[in-house]
């Protein structure tokens, strides 16, 4: 085999390379999807869930599930606010 057809080659096998990993880039964008929130692309070791038409990834799950869990905090605070803002109307009116 001369230089050139051994260039020829490695020029080929290259070109074929690059073809299979289209194919199976191709193939694997299928199983991909994209979270709503975060816009993070989510493949097998990122697990999603999908709520209606969209996709939601499980980073973005948990951060929801812990401001909703401490919306019960906030609610009261807001409650204890509202108070002493009454509690000063009625005392100046007085």
């Amino acid at each position: 085999m001369t230089e050139g057809e051994h260039k020829k080659q490695k020029i080929l096998d290259s070109v074929r390379e690059a073809k299979k990993m289209e194919l199976y880039v191709e193939h694997r964008t299928q199983e991909m999807k994209v979270c709503f929130l975060c816009e993070k692309v989510c493949y097998r070791r990122t697990p999603v869930t999908r709520i209606g038409k969209k996709y939601v990834c499980i980073d973005c799950i948990r951060q929801l599930k812990e401001t909703l869990d401490g919306l019960k905090q906030w609610e009261e605070e807001l409650s204890i606010g509202e108070q002493m803002k009454k509690q000063l109307e009625t005392d100046l009116s007085l």
